[in-house]
This record gives structure tokens, C-alpha cells and sequence, in this order.
């Protein structure tokens, strides 16, 4: 059963009272006043609410005594509820400037988060993939009733204009590992991107876009990763026709927590120890029981590489494999890589 909250409970008596008065004022004034109904609870209500008298007054001892009683009584409930109101909005204003300090200091300490910007339909979807996934992430939003139910449900945000460089930059967007814009609007979706571009040059963003013309003015300012829902679902759908058992593998491997295996994409750095060997001498198959599935190079992908393919700096790799197996492989090389 749901418990009602303090302020409320606070607010239900006070109207119970008034209700009591008017009730317990009425009926006196019938009785002593001699007054019809209507005019004894015009009569109450005058006395209440302290306006003062015009054709209608006490004339008996009785009535004048009971006028007294609720002119004190409507004067304490006026005060008690402008109490309440001034708490409310003082409490609230307190509540969100606290609970906003405290969220820009987490978000002040993430680092290799993902940005997103927008908490629409998209970025919902996005999000809750996001929390699964266990990737730390701040979203931007600029609508206060949005930020409340971000805030609800114990995501980090920060309120602003995705769009202004400051507040990309206090999204900490010099240290995050990528950015995200799932608003619907390519014009806001382009102008956030090229600032942060602006900022790093280098960092990983992926847009969302509704218009194909909005595709090439992303392009066109350095952004390759954009997603067209509509195109997306669209393959989707196909691929899900064709070939549902691969899609729905695909999807299995790319949700973290479901199978406990799962896809990953592995730079070679330079100077990595694994740059100048073959695959086959590499280990990553018999020492951390990981399967190259494919190889990025120069931009095109091997599929399937062969085991003498020599690996090289800047290779992306595409793996196959348990999570411990990663963890293990990440671990390993790092100090090396």
C-alpha cells in the first residue's frame, strides 16, 4: 500500500480542518443567526477568509464569539498553508541545487565515460543499453522535466545546451571515450558535433541523423559514424528475413551479460609487442582463447585472416571470446601495449 508523503499529509489536514470549520460555522450560524443556508455559509466564508462584513454580520453573542474563533482559525490556516507553499518551492529549489552539485562532482571524476546527448525515444534505448553494458556515461538534456526523471532513475545528467562548448566541456568531454547525439534534430545533431570536433579533433562520435542530405554535412565535417534509423531498420529488417539466426547470434554476442561471451575490437598501438608476428605466433587463440574473426587494415576489413598474416601497428582486431578471456587479455598486454 502506498504511504502518503509527509508535505501531503500536511496539506490533507489543513483541508480537513477548513472543512470543519466551515462545516461547524455553518451550522451555528443557522442556529443562532437564524439564517438560511446559503447565507450562513456566506457568512462563514466572509468570517474565514477575514474580507470583512457587508450585508450579512453577527448579531448575536453566540455568533459574534463563533466569528472570532474562525477569523483566528482562518488566519492559522492561511499561514499554515503559505508555510507549506514557501516549503515546497524553497525545499525544491534547495533539493535540485544540491542534487545538481553533487552530480557535476561525479561527473567531474569520470573519465572514458560516453556522452550522450538527447533523452528522447533514441536515447532512452540508448542509455539502458549503456547501464547494462556497465560503460559509465552522462547524458546532456536541456528539459527540465526529462532531467527530474533521469535524476529518478540514478543516471548522471547535466542540464544544458549539448550545443554550447561549455557545457560539452563540463560533460567532460576532454576525457570521455566517445559522444553520442540521439536528438531529433540534424541541424542540433550537426552543430554538436562539429564542436566537439573542435575540441578533440580525434575523439570517436556517432551522430544520429533524419535526413539523408543531413548525412553528407556530417561527412563533410569529419564525422564518419552516422546512424540513420530509418536505414538501419530498414537493413535490419532484411538481414532479419534472410538470416535471423545470425542476426539474433550477432545481437546475443553484442549484449554484454547474456551469454557470457561476447564481440570486441582490439587497436594495435605502436610499439605493441604483438606488432611484426603472425597470428599463429601470437597466442591470442592458445594463450588467451581468443578467435580473430577479422581484421581491419587501412580502412578495409579481412575477414577470417589466415594464420600467417603478420599483425601491424594500428590493426583492429576483431575478437571472439569469453569475458574473462578479454579481461585476461587487456590485463596482459597493457603493461606491453
Amino acid at each position: 500500500m502506498a504511504r502518503i508523503s509527509f508535505p501531503a499529509a500536511r496539506i490533507i489536514w489543513i483541508l480537513l480542518l477548513l472543512l470543519i470549520f466551515v462545516v461547524g460555522g455553518t451550522t451555528i450560524f443557522i442556529h443562532f443567526e437564524n439564517l438560511s443556508l446559503l447565507d450562513a455559509l456566506y457568512l462563514t466564508a466572509e468570517t474565514l477568509s477575514t474580507v470583512g462584513y457587508g450585508n450579512i454580520a453577527p448579531e448575536t453573542s453566540e455568533g459574534k464569539i463563533v466569528s472570532l474563533i474562525l477569523m483566528v482559525a482562518g488566519a492559522s490556516v492561511a499561514l499554515a498553508a503559505a508555510g507549506i507553499l514557501v516549503g515546497f518551492i524553497v525545499e525544491g529549489r534547495l533539493l535540485r541545487h544540491f542534487g545538481a552539485r553533487r552530480m557535476i562532482k561525479q561527473i567531474e571524476k569520470l573519465k572514458d565515460h560516453i556522452i550522450l546527448c538527447g533523452y528522447g525515444a533514441m536515447g532512452r534505448r540508448v542509455a539502458a543499453i549503456l547501464k547494462i553494458s556497465g560503460i559509465p556515461f552522462v547524458i546532456v538534456e536541456k528539459q527540465s522535466t526529462l532531467i527530474e526523471e533521469i535524476r529518478e532513475s540514478g543516471m548522471l545528467v547535466l542540464e544544458g545546451e549539448a550545443t554550447q562548448e561549455e557545457v560539452l566541456r563540463q560533460a567532460g568531454l576532454t576525457r570521455a571515450k566517445g559522444l553520442l547525439t540521439a536528438i531529433g534534430d540534424d541541424v542540433e545533431n550537426l552543430y554538436i558535433g562539429m564542436t566537439a570536433k573542435m575540441i578533440r579533433p580525434n575523439l570517436p562520435i556517432v551522430c544520429r541523423v533524419l535526413s539523408d542530405k543531413a548525412v553528407s554535412h556530417l561527412k563533410r565535417a569529419g564525422i564518419n559514424q552516422v546512424i540513420s534509423p530509418e536505414e538501419m531498420g530498414a537493413g535490419r529488417m532484411v538481414q532479419q528475413l534472410l538470416r535471423p539466426e545470425v542476426v539474433d547470434f550477432l545481437d546475443l554476442m553484442l549484449t554484454p551479460g547474456t551469454t557470457g561471451a561476447g564481440l570486441e575490437a582490439y587497436q594495435i598501438p605502436d610499439g605493441c609487442k604483438l606488432a611484426g608476428q603472425k597470428l599463429k605466433d601470437s597466442g591470442i587463440r592458445e594463450r588467451f582463447g581468443l578467435f580473430v574473426i577479422a581484421l581491419r587494415r587501412a580502412g578495409a576489413y579481412i575477414p577470417n585472416p589466415g594464420s600467417d598474416v603478420v599483425i601491424q601497428d594500428d590493426d583492429v582486431l576483431i575478437l571472439v571470446g569469453t569475458e574473462a578471456a578479454f579481461v585476461k587479455f587487456r590485463d596482459e598486454l597493457a603493461p606491453v601495449c
